[in-house]
């Protein structure tokens, strides 16, 4: 499931899974292939697509409202998406991007610039664990997101990761 909708029925709000199937109804109101989607916040979706982001909000599939980033940072890996705080880091072909209800940034823009980014670019799989941003693929890189944004290299590889948030 993606996240919780919520329904009226005559006086009682009834709790209903949205899953990758009822999005499908709106999905034809974005420009460009689908790659990722996640759970922005608490305020809705980021639809991460092969040229723009998107913020979608809405309480019902048929009233989702779906408003375009004006950011062409195109999302280069479906599992390189993952939530963050208020917003959801993805890999583009410039660098790892924060995507919030403000916008959307590039946060290693100061740290590499795009042609050595294309070294780290395959991100098959990544996890978010004590604001680090941990991309495996090609090569393997964790991103300090707290910390003014370090990138680092790591000499382990990896095809699957787990965080137990508790």
């Amino acid at each position: 499931a993606i996240g919780p909708i919520y329904k009226t029925t005559s006086k009682k709000m009834v709790y209903n899974p949205v899953g990758i199937e009822d999005l499908i109804a709106w999905s034809n109101k974005v420009d460009y292939p689908i790659v990722a989607i996640a759970r922005l916040g608490g305020i809705g979706l980021a639809v991460l697509t092969e040229q723009y982001p998107y913020i979608c909000v809405g309480n019902a599939p048929e009233s989702i409202s779906l408003e375009r980033i004006n950011s062409s940072s195109p999302c280069s890996s479906k599992r390189g998406a993952k939530e963050y705080e208020n917003g959801v880091i993805y890999p583009s072909p410039d660098g790892l991007v924060l995507v919030t209800n403000a916008g959307a940034q590039l946060l290693t823009k100061d740290i590499v610039d795009r042609r050595a980014w294309q070294d780290f670019l395959t991100i098959n799989t990544a996890v978010i664990y004590d604001g680090r941003y941990y991309g495996f693929g090609g090569s393997n890189i964790v991103f300090d997101i707290r910390d003014g944004g370090k990138l680092s290299t790591l000499d382990i590889a990896a095809r699957a990761a787990f965080v137990d948030e508790q």
